[in-house]
Formats: structure tokens, C-alpha cells, sequence
């Protein structure tokens, strides 16, 4: 089985912020074919009631109720009456394969600390030691054996970890069965991140110039007259040197932006989306992509837009220099051509991720495109040096061992999970 922890407003997606949450564990059945796999009927379901989403510690009670039951269909298992195959009945065993959820989710059921935070841009797997699962497990359970709060604070600071009723299962291995979501760990993430933040495709946007440079300051800006200008304090001695540094320093803090984010190419990619002709099976996106008007993108509509819609648009905008191939050199259209084979990188790792088969093959060849894409997003794109990082951006390589382990995303995704609630 696969379980899947998720929260969702009863009152529908329209209605934003800190209103009523329920509480869905959702469990389904890996054996089964995917066509029936994630039907209601055939799910194991578990409600969190309302009205407000409980604590991590009160979580873990509800968690425990559905992991004691996993136990117990673990060791001794049960007995079927009787079975497709043998009327006489059988001894059937149940156990937990994987844990499927978002980032937030995921901390939630595994309730320890992100460790990874100095290594956002580390893509050497070879420098990423799994953390030791006997002294997670030892931690804890020492964690849970505390007798005050000091204690477990102390066993948090220091080693990283709480107690989660999934270390009740004795094969538990939350290096290899808490997988990362490809779908919003990628489409949400990574890919959100590119086309927002990097490329600027929006229109809460930094402003820039023609010159491609970001304005330091936005603001309308009035000619300097001495009468009116009130009497004010003199500067203390102690603020000048914190002064002239302020005053040292370049208008923007970047040289150069590439000029990706220019209104043109948002009202160029809002043409694509309205006269391309697309196939019936292909669902539509917001015609005002872009725009605070077109609301949050569902992670389904981004996965249509990274494999469909941005490509055509960016390939026709800087794909070509009046006919002939842009140059391969530092010029403006040398650098866009860059930006766009970066690009372009990303969105075929995202492809790759999202095939409903995999092979070893195609997992390296996502592994190196995600290698590609992290090593010169900074040294492509100057502005991402500043900032707080996406965390994904790590994430995403783990991505690949799971490929390895589990095969295609079908089967340790979101996407049905969410379907269920009805915001997939």
C-alpha cells in the first residue's frame, strides 16, 4: 500500500486562508492496476475532522489508528475465507510500501528536521550520506519516552527528529519509502520556480529597463529643492560609516538581467496559449497566464505549460535571429539562446519525470538534465543568487533514486490522491 496525508478546505478552493480544514489518510492498494487503483471503493480512507488542521504531535494520534492496522496485517497478517484462487481461503500480508506526500506533508508524517538546507545546489549524490535508520529510530523513540518538553526540545536541537507512529512497522525505512512527490516537488516546484523567479514571467515581476538592468528603486522620484526640505537631526558620527557604505554600493546588485521577463514576451505567450490549436485531450490554461487575474495554476495546468505551450513560446521568441541561429558568444541573442537551451533542459527533465514507463536509460538522462539545470541556474540567471533559495531545487535530484527504486511517478504521485478531494 501507498498512504497519502493531505488537508483541503470543505468549502471549496474559492475560499482562500485560515477557514476550515479537514483531514484526509488515504491509503491504496499498490497490487491493484492503475485503471482501478485509486477508485474510492477501493481505497482506504480516513477522515480528519474539522474545523482546524490539529498540531504535528495531535497528527500523529490520527496516523497511529490507520499504522496500527498495517501492523497487525504485517504480522501475523490475516485469513481471506476465500480467495480468487483458492477457494479454501489464504493467509493474506498488507504492509506500507511507500509514503507519498508533498514536502510540508511529508515532514509531517516523518516529523523531523530538514538536513539538507547547505546543499539546495549540491547535485554530487556521492556527498549525500542517507542519515543512519537504527539512531533515527533509536532518537525516536527516546523522543516519544521523554518526560518533559525540554527533553524533547533538547532531542529535536540535537538530533533532528520526533516520534512518528510509522517507525510501529518493523521494516520502516524513511530513506527509501518517504518518497519526494514528483508532482510538487517539479510541476510546483522547480518549474513554478523557473518560470516565475527566473525567467520573471509575470507580471509581479522586478520592473526593468530597456537596458535589461534592474531598477534599483521604483518610485517617482522629485527634483531636489533646499526650501523645502525640513530642518531635520544631523547624523551622528557613529552612522556615517554605515552611510558611505550604503552609498558605495551599485544601484542594482546584479550587472545584468536577461531581458526575459520583458511585457512583450508575457503578451507573446498569452498569444500562444489563445490561438494554438490543441487536441481535445489536452486541457486548456489560463488565455491570462501571468497575470494576478489568472488566479493560482493548478499543478496540471503547469505540466501542460512546461511541455507545451512556454517551449513554442520561448523557441519562437529567442530561438532564432531574424531567420539565421543566434550566435554562440555573450552578445544579447547569444545569452538568450542560452537561457533558452537552460530552458528547455529543465522542461525535458520534466517530461521525462512524467512518462508513465521508465527505464535506467531514461532516469539518467532526467538525472543529467537536472545536473545541467542546477549547475548554471546561477551563473545563467545572476539574480537567483540573491534571495532565499527554493528547496526543491534539491529535492528534485532525489527524485532520481526513486525513479530507480519505484519506477514511473504513476505509482508515487499526487495527482489521484488529490484528484479524490477535488483539487488534483
Amino acid at each position: 500500500f501507498s498512504i497519502h496525508l493531505d488537508f483541503f478546505n470543505p468549502n471549496g478552493i474559492t475560499h482562500c486562508g485560515a477557514h476550515e480544514s479537514i483531514g484526509i489518510i488515504s491509503c491504496t492498494n499498490l497490487a491493484l492496476d492503475p485503471s482501478i487503483r485509486y477508485l474510492p471503493e477501493n481505497m482506504y480512507i480516513n477522515i480528519i475532522p474539522s474545523p482546524n488542521e490539529p498540531s504535528v504531535d495531535k497528527i500523529d494520534h490520527y496516523i497511529r489508528l490507520v499504522i496500527e492496522q498495517f501492523a497487525r496485517a504485517w504480522q501475523p497478517g490475516f485469513k481471506c475465507s476465500c480467495t480468487a484462487d483458492s477457494e479454501s481461503g489464504a493467509i493474506v500480508e498488507a504492509g506500507i510500501l511507500l509514503s507519498v506526500n508533498e514536502c510540508l506533508r511529508l515532514r509531517r508524517l516523518l516529523v523531523s528536521r530538514d538536513t539538507c538546507w547547505n546543499q539546495i545546489y549540491n547535485t554530487d549524490h556521492s556527498l549525500c550520506v542517507p542519515p543512519d535508520i537504527e539512531k533515527l529510530c533509536h532518537w525516536s523513540r527516546a523522543y516519544k519516552d521523554t518526560q518533559t518538553l525540554a527533553e524533547q526540545k533538547d532531542i529535536f536541537e540535537n538530533h533532528g527528529v520526533q516520534w512518528s507512529s510509522l517507525w510501529i512497522l518493523e521494516y520502516w525505512d524513511p530513506t527509501r519509502m518517504l518518497v519526494v512527490d514528483a508532482m510538487h516537488c517539479i510541476l510546483e516546484g522547480v518549474v513554478h520556480y523557473h518560470c516565475r523567479h527566473v525567467l520573471c514571467l509575470n507580471t509581479a515581476a522586478p520592473k526593468h529597463n530597456t537596458d535589461g538592468l534592474m531598477y534599483a528603486f521604483d518610485w517617482p522620484w522629485i527634483g531636489y529643492k533646499p526650501k523645502a526640505v525640513p530642518e531635520l537631526p544631523r547624523l551622528k558620527e557613529k552612522h556615517v560609516p554605515d552611510v558611505s557604505k550604503r552609498l558605495q554600493q551599485p544601484l542594482s546588485s546584479v550587472a545584468h538581467i536577461l531581458r526575459m521577463g520583458m511585457p512583450e514576451t508575457l503578451s507573446h505567450i498569452q498569444k500562444v496559449i489563445r490561438e494554438t490549436k490543441r487536441p481535445s485531450w489536452i486541457d486548456s490554461v489560463p488565455m491570462n497566464y501571468g497575470e494576478a487575474k489568472a488566479g493560482s495554476i493548478k499543478l496540471g495546468k503547469w505540466q501542460i505549460l512546461s511541455s507545451l505551450f512556454l517551449p513554442v513560446t520561448l523557441i519562437t521568441l529567442g530561438g532564432h535571429n531574424d531567420g539565421c541561429a543566434p550566435p554562440n558568444d555573450e552578445s544579447e541573442s547569444g545569452l538568450l539562446l542560452k537561457a533558452l537551451d537552460h530552458t528547455m533542459v529543465l522542461f525535458q527533465a520534466t517530461i521525462i519525470a512524467c512518462w508513465y514507463t521508465m527505464t535506467s536509460v531514461c532516469a539518467k538522462a532526467f538525472w543529467d538534465y537536472v545536473d545541467f539545470w542546477v549547475k548554471h541556474l546561477r551563473t545563467l540567471f545572476l539574480h537567483t543568487q540573491e534571495g532565499v533559495a527554493c528547496p526543491n531545487i534539491h529535492a528534485v535530484g532525489h527524485i532520481y533514486d526513486f525513479l530507480l527504486l519505484f519506477g514511473p511517478v504513476l505509482s508515487w504521485w499526487c495527482f489521484p490522491f488529490e484528484r479524490l478531494i477535488g483539487i488534483g
